[in-house]
């Protein structure tokens, strides 16, 4: 859904301006917000007031919450300039300087937005009368443009604050869109499909996962509360049971489900002690009772949500007191020889930044660890096809083999003629005070 023209906002009652919006989006299961430019300081409204609504992530492009400010936004001086010698003509310069070049501003201008002079000039006058945001809302990431013409670039890095910043260097106030939502919002159906395929080669080729998740559980298992009683366990990404291997003999008693959102098949010894769900862990969680788990297991999954950030709120929630939750995850660094040759990649979460949210929920930290290994592969074929085998190519729905071509002239490989590969784990032991 895509929203435009302002001019009749006031923001005297979000509740009410946005009880159509509302409306219109119950049902939905999972809902992204990407809000752009002055769209940013409207979206920070309906993030704060808007009904209990399945946000998993919310990003910020080239906008501040505080929209018209000396310091954090567009200055005043020029905000009320602009609209004092607003014309047919300083419109069409100022859709000019939201582009990087005069190519990009014709493409625009060829399917430009169908707004009267007088419809534009009305909804500037509404945005410089509609005071800043006094209470921030919960945005996952800020993506600043470097060559931001109109909203100064310092500006907006002021304005964040604590919240993750990305500042793509050469990028206009105009952005690619297709790129911002490639780059920071998961294909959930992607990433099940990639999974699925990849099942009956995942375990054989799957040996960086496969240590991972060892050295998981020799972290937790000695953590995992005792009780007369079963347990209430969930594992998170449990796939093709290679964490849930580990455990089950030794759990098997208790009460596990298995989450994962592909299609997978477990093996006969876990099928007849665990539950296994085809689920988007995101979602499903909302569904949890409140304090009624005592475990929550996951290895190499957190990397594929689009908020992990918002998940951890979620493990506070449904943890029992003295519950814990051990997740291992790849962090920033997994990968980086891809991107470097695709200019594509996952927004890998940092192990600091969920350190930092996990406290703001309460949740104490019982261990955390990144470290690095590098795989190296005798060829480029050798590698990609490793990356397929193991289902993580779901960054990208490219698969042919133009694309595979584009990859192996692009990489770099080593003076001996190998193909690195690195991967960054990290793990995350947490519990929830009694």
């Amino acid at each position: 859904m895509a929203l435009w023209d302002y001019t009749d906002y006031t923001g005297c009652n979000p509740n009410v301006e946005f009880e159509q919006l509302q409306s219109s989006i119950d049902g939905y299961r999972e809902i992204v917000v990407v809000a752009w430019s002055f769209g940013v300081r409207i979206a920070s409204d309906f993030l704060n007031h808007a009904k209990p609504l399945p946000v998993t992530r919310a990003i910020a492009v080239n906008g501040t919450e505080q929209h018209i400010h000396d310091t954090l936004g567009i200055p005043c001086a020029i905000a009320h300039g602009t609209l004092r010698n607003l014309s047919e003509t300083s419109v069409r310069k100022f859709r000019r300087r939201m582009f990087a070049s005069a190519s990009d501003f014709s493409l625009f201008q060829q399917d430009s937005p169908q707004r009267s002079f007088d419809s534009l000039r009305n909804e500037l006058a509404t945005f410089i009368a509609l005071p800043t945001v006094t209470s921030p809302a919960q945005w996952e990431r800020a993506v600043i443009g470097g060559a931001d013409a109109i909203f100064p670039p310092g500006n907006q890095k002021d304005a964040w604050g604590g919240t993750p910043v990305d500042v793509i260097a050469n990028m206009p106030h105009y952005p690619d869109f297709q790129q911002i939502l490639s780059k920071y919002i998961i294909d959930k159906e992607l990433v099940a499909r990639r999974f699925t395929q990849s099942s009956e080669t995942y375990s054989a080729n799957a040996t960086p996962q496969q240590k991972v998740a060892a050295h998981l559980w020799e972290l937790t298992s000695a953590l995992i509360p005792q009780h007369e009683r079963p347990l209430e366990i969930i594992e998170i990404g449990a796939g093709c049971g290679t964490l849930t291997s580990l455990y089950i003999e030794s759990l098997k008693n208790n009460h596990i489900r298995l989450w994962d959102i592909a299609q997978t098949t477990p093996d006969n010894n876990i099928a007849q002690n665990a539950i296994s769900e085809c689920c988007d862990a995101e979602v499903a969680i909302r569904s949890v009772a409140t304090s009624s788990v005592d475990a929550i297991l996951s290895s190499s999954t957190l990397q594929w949500f689009n908020s992990p950030a918002a998940f951890i709120g979620e493990i506070s929630r449904v943890l029992k007191p003295g519950g814990i939750a051990a997740l291992a995850f790849y962090t920033v660094g997994t990968y980086a020889e891809i991107e470097q040759a695709t200019g594509t990649g996952l927004k890998y979460p940092s192990l600091e930044h969920l350190c930092s949210i996990a406290g703001s929920h309460g949740l104490n930290l019982l261990h955390k660890e990144e470290n690095a290994t590098t795989l190296n592969f005798p060829s480029m074929p050798r590698l990609l096809q490793h990356i397929r085998d193991t289902g993580v190519n779901a960054i990208t729905s490219e698969s042919s083999p133009v694309s595979a071509l584009r990859i192996m002239r692009r990489y770099r490989l080593l003076d001996n003629g190998t193909a690195p590969l690195t991967y960054c784990p990290a793990y995350l032991i947490l519990t929830k005070p009694l």
